[in-house]
């Protein structure tokens, strides 16, 4: 019954687009001849729609996870989703290509590294680290962001924290004497960057951007110490200098202990602090 009724639907139908196609009409006549195929199949369609369960197979209805997951996918599928999605997926590469390589660019130098020494010390090919950093200028930029990104995250955190002055003193020579003892590679490199950016434009921007905000951090962390008369630029010049020296130590295979930089560290916030 539902062929038949199919089938003289459809040649119904045909014979009329064939009038209305091979006949010439004025607009009231064209008008008539909608109105009569719309009047035609309307009947046919609350039959299909009454009767459809009979002659069509539906899946099961949707439960609330599986209408989650298809809804999530429809979002994922929209164009503009995709886009992001797609950018999201790139940066989490590049991301993790630079985790890597910054360990090589900290072992044995900026200038000594090609991006071929990275490859072969990641196991990653050589075109696939071209294909997200063309240029070992951009990898190493990017490196840059992410080690400075960590160490000010980390500094953020005694900011942030409800201390008194001297438990936040206490906090940072810690994290200062935890920095030097476990990843002086990793702050070798910043000091190798910023000797290279006197020589190179395109660093010396990056490396102003980032002493500025050491320098505000180092204001933050005068306010934080209880100091008094004492810009950010004069804390971040003494504390840079410690930095700079005990790093030398360390890689130089000097002795130098924790309990060393604690106590040159301590006696360099009494001087920051001697107004009080």
């Amino acid at each position: 019954m539902v062929l038949s009724l199919l089938l003289a639907s459809g040649l119904a139908l045909l014979s009329f687009v064939t009038i209305f196609c091979c006949t010439k009409f004025d607009s009231f006549q064209y008008a008539c001849i909608v109105q009569l195929i719309c009047n035609f199949l309307a009947p046919q369609m609350l039959y299909f729609q009454r009767f459809r369960p009979r002659f069509v197979k539906l899946g099961p209805p949707l439960t609330l996870p599986r209408k989650l997951r298809y809804e999530r996918l429809m979002i994922q599928n929209m164009p503009e989703n995709r886009a992001k999605l797609r950018d999201r997926n790139r940066e989490h590469k590049r991301r993790e290509l630079a985790e890597n390589a910054i360990k090589t660019i900290a072992q044995i130098g900026y200038a000594n590294t090609t991006l071929r020494d990275i490859a072969a010390s990641t196991g990653v090919s050589l075109g696939k680290i071209q294909y997200y950093f063309p240029e070992k200028e951009g990898l190493l930029l990017y490196c840059i962001d992410l080690s400075v990104d960590r160490f000010t995250g980390q500094l953020t955190e005694i900011l942030d924290a409800d201390l008194t002055p001297d438990a936040a003193r206490s906090a940072y020579v810690e994290l200062f004497a935890y920095s030097i003892t476990n990843h002086a590679n990793m702050h070798r490199l910043w000091y190798d960057i910023r000797n290279q950016a006197m020589f190179d434009s395109q660093l010396r921007g990056r490396v102003a951007d980032v002493e500025a905000r050491f320098i505000e951090i180092c204001d933050e962390l005068g306010r934080k110490f209880a100091a008094k008369n004492v810009s950010g630029v004069e804390i971040y010049v003494i504390l840079d200098g410690a930095y700079r020296y005990f790093i030398q130590q360390s890689v130089s295979g000097m002795p130098v202990t924790a309990e060393d930089m604690t106590e040159m560290l301590n006696h360099l916030i009494g001087r920051i602090t001697q107004d009080n």
